[in-house]
């Protein structure tokens, strides 16, 4: 039999080195899932989160569910899909009916810094660039009998604890309504407001930072630790910081209050 060898141009066979990288970047998306599928019980819309870390009578674990973005100067892409911990939280929901799931547990959400840079500008000036990852983890679970339970209002407490800012804004997270509380700091600088994406939890201020005030945030239904620290993410970027530092987050029944201190990184 003749054998024949084939050639191959340099530039295939380039791109045939790249192409398992290129696979397993085409092969990773936004949300990822471990556990054991099941059949599903209820759509997107009809998966809800339980505020609270205990697992709930009568409901079983499916499976763990894991969404992550990225964000360039608070920026997703122009193609991409929006990168905020309310979307990731929509698309857990989508894979969480997908595989079977019904309710998603404690969803937790924290941002990474992966890049930060400073380009110089004509003329002397300077502007900083900064890269984040957003990853949002939630547990599902369903009922062990494989039927939804009948739906439930939940009551919320007429309880209020205020703190710095007392009748601040109000916004809404996770359709949850969330008051907001700031303070400003001595001499505080005047700022505009900044994408809460931007804004970095810190357990110090870095070096350099300009202390911009005490900030708070509140739900006012039940909700998750994630949400009210959210919440004082986006109290610190409605007054133009960047950093939050001195975190201290506590349960109020089946409601969160967090705090904290807001800093800068310009006068």
């Amino acid at each position: 039999m003749e054998e024949r060898t084939a050639i191959v141009h340099p530039a295939v066979r380039r791109f045939a080195f790249f192409l398992p990288f290129l696979v397993a970047c085409v092969s990773y998306g936004r949300t990822h899932f471990v556990g054991n599928e099941r059949p599903p019980l209820t759509d997107a819309a009809g998966v809800e989160i339980h505020r609270s870390a205990n697992l709930p009578p009568g409901y079983t674990v499916v499976g763990v569910v894991t969404t992550t973005c990225e964000t360039y100067d608070g920026a997703s892409g122009l193609f991409e899909r929006p990168c905020t911990e309310e979307s990731l939280l929509e698309e857990a929901k989508g894979k969480a009916a997908s595989v079977g799931g019904s309710l998603l547990v404690e969803p937790t959400c924290e941002s990474d810094v992966m890049e930060r840079s400073i380009e110089r500008l004509k003329g002397g000036g300077a502007k900083g660039h900064l890269r984040l990852r957003l990853r949002c983890r939630a547990t599902v679970v369903r009922p062990e009998s494989g039927a939804l339970p009948p739906p439930k209002t939940i009551a919320t407490s007429e309880a209020r604890v205020r703190g710095p800012g007392q009748g601040g804004e109000q916004v809404s997270i996770a359709n949850i309504p969330v008051t907001l509380g700031y303070s400003a700091a001595p001499d505080a600088p005047r700022l505009g407001a900044r994408s809460v994406e931007a804004v970095v939890e810190f357990a110090t201020a870095p070096d350099g930072s300009v202390p911009v005030g005490s900030v708070s945030s509140e739900c006012e239904a039940a909700c998750s630790s994630a949400v009210a620290r959210r919440g004082l993410k986006q109290a610190a970027a409605n007054v133009g910081a960047y950093a939050v530092t001195s975190v201290n987050c506590e349960p109020l029944g089946e409601r969160w209050r967090c705090e904290g201190e807001a800093f800068s990184d310009r006068r």
